[in-house]
């Protein structure tokens, strides 16, 4: 069963909206456990690989701490056992003939693709439970790419409750807060 309902919005969001409920409402940023995960005894060479490529990615955000582990070692084996099936499947196909006794042929798909999209079910429910896409990030209250630190963030991050106002020239083409630029006399379909 999924996710339901809709995205809580954050006090931010709301006291963007202007909304009075910004005030009673709280953090609504997940709580994260401290310190590094440190890869499992059972955790095997292939799948080693991809742990070492995402968790470090992950626990450089902050998303994971020491206790998630079990399920970021659960993602990377699930991870590389994907990677080898669809090579496998690339290799041979993903369907089969089959001789009936009448004579008959019949083409039937694998039963590894059946087992290649259930490993891809399971890696969808683990990305969404460790904020690994922007729907598990925003319910989780990870904050944007652009809030953290993305050069390109000062252009297209709302201001926060208490920034001072922006300052011409801190937007694209010196655009002032409504968007307007310092040149702009409102005339439209004048050359200049």
């Amino acid at each position: 069963m999924g996710l339901r309902g809709p995205l809580p919005e954050s006090a931010e969001g709301l006291w963007l909206r202007g909304s009075g409920l910004a005030a009673g409402r709280g953090p609504t940023e997940a709580v994260r456990a401290p310190g590094v995960p440190q890869p499992p005894p059972w955790l095997g060479a292939d799948a080693r690989k991809y742990w070492d490529e995402i968790v470090p990615q992950l626990s450089a955000g902050g998303r994971v701490g020491f206790l998630d582990s079990t399920v970021l070692g659960r993602y990377a084996t699930l991870l590389a056992e994907s990677v080898k099936l669809a090579a496998w499947l690339k290799e041979q196909g993903e369907t089969y003939e089959r001789r009936s006794n009448r004579g008959g042929v019949t083409t039937r798909l694998r039963p590894e693709a059946g087992l290649l999209l259930r490993i891809e079910k399971q890696l969808l429910a683990l990305e969404d439970r460790i904020g690994m896409n922007p729907l598990a990030r925003a319910r989780l209250g990870i904050p944007p790419q652009s809030e953290t630190g993305s050069p390109a963030g000062r252009f297209f991050a709302p201001p926060r409750p208490g920034d001072a106002a922006t300052a011409e020239g801190d937007r694209p083409g010196g655009a002032t807060e409504d968007g307007a630029s310092p040149d702009d006399t409102g005339d439209v379909g004048r050359g200049r």
